[in-house]
């Protein structure tokens, strides 16, 4: 292959690994008010003193001059994870130090049939897709977060979970 061939191999290639599909959300307009309730609250709790911002699609940020939580609706995914008939949810907050993401949570959200519960929260770089049979299916990239690759979507899997126990238990 020619220079010129690998050079628009290496363009198309960075193209298709910064396209970005986020079908996630609640889609229920009362879940999604609530489960944002419980995540602002959780990301106020880590300032003393913090400015908080909404956006016009929703998305939150709750920080000062160093840090930033970023809240976005569409982060929302709800399903039954539990072994009851309540609909529960998964939110994910992003921090960042300025531009730079540092991490990335995902707060379980139990239903308990009136409100919902704080009931575990996960570190992790992952994507939550989807909420199925009591199956959490989540995006996880097969490189870490700041290689080049880590966001190409053919350098990615779907991973499965469960939760038990108060725990997300990885299925193989």
């Amino acid at each position: 292959m020619n220079r010129r061939g690998l050079i628009v191999f290496l363009i198309f290639l960075l193209l298709s690994c910064t396209r970005n599909d986020n079908k996630a959300g609640a889609g229920n307009p009362k879940i999604e008010k609530q489960v944002m309730g419980i995540a602002v609250a959780y990301a106020r709790e880590k300032f003393g003193d913090a400015q908080q911002s909404v956006l016009n699609d929703g998305t939150v940020r709750i920080g000062d001059n160093q840090i930033s939580y970023i809240i976005n609706p569409a982060g929302i995914v709800s399903g039954l994870i539990d072994n009851d008939t309540d609909e529960d949810a998964v939110v994910m907050i992003n921090s960042y130090k300025g531009n730079f993401l540092i991490k990335t949570e995902h707060l379980i959200l139990i239903n308990t049939g009136r409100e919902f519960a704080l009931t575990k929260v996960i570190e992790g770089n992952m994507k939550i897709k989807e909420i199925k049979n009591r199956i959490i299916f989540a995006e996880i990239s097969k490189f870490p977060a700041d290689a080049p690759a880590a966001d190409c979507p053919v350098c990615k899997e779907i991973v499965k979970y469960q939760f038990r126990d108060g725990n997300l238990v990885k299925m193989e």
